[in-house]
């Protein structure tokens, strides 16, 4: 097949991509106000290119919940994730793990096995927001100090954990 008759259907492919697909997964399951509000960390990365919002309903409560995202890492609880590539193929844990409940901003969050690139913890308020940096030099693949100079090719980005009880509240059926 010639390259003249693959570029529509391959530039076609690649808008389609751009202008439907990218916007949903960028917004997965969050509302339209969800997507458009503050979060927590949102004001941390100065002159930020892009945000994503994602969202999931758990029932249940935010006490419940907050000891799962105390123990996430690498080497800790896991991401909960795809576990062969989030956590070096070690399954992420299926109990609540005692020792790994104690998480407060300054630790670092292990990303990988070897524990060459991390997350820093730049907010943890217990059962209300879990909130991650990681800034990453590209081509040195290690993080770096995002309060220096930015190196040439670079990551960084805030992950923020919500625990937002007034959408909560506002679906409970009136008693």
């Amino acid at each position: 097949m010639s390259p003249r008759r693959t570029l529509l259907p391959t530039l076609t492919l690649a808008a389609g991509y751009l202008l439907v697909i990218r916007p949903l997964l960028l917004s997965w399951s969050a509302s339209g106000d969800e997507a458009d509000g503050e979060l927590a960390g949102d004001d941390l990365v100065e002159g930020a290119s892009g945000r994503s919002t994602m969202a999931v309903t758990i029932d249940a409560p935010s006490s419940a919940v907050w000891p799962w995202l105390a123990q996430m890492g690498c080497q800790r609880g896991g991401w909960y994730s795809w576990d062969r590539l989030d956590n070096g193929g070690e399954p992420s844990e299926d109990r609540i793990v005692p020792e790994l409940q104690s998480i407060a901003a300054g630790d670092r969050l292990p990303a990988t096995p070897d524990g060459d690139l991390w997350f820093d913890v730049v907010g943890a308020d217990p059962e209300r927001a879990l909130v991650l940096r990681s800034s990453i030099d590209l081509m040195k693949r290690r993080n770096f100090d995002p309060h220096g100079p930015a190196p040439r090719r670079f990551s960084d980005g805030t992950w923020a954990f919500v625990l937002d009880l007034k959408r909560r509240a506002e679906r409970a059926p009136a008693p």
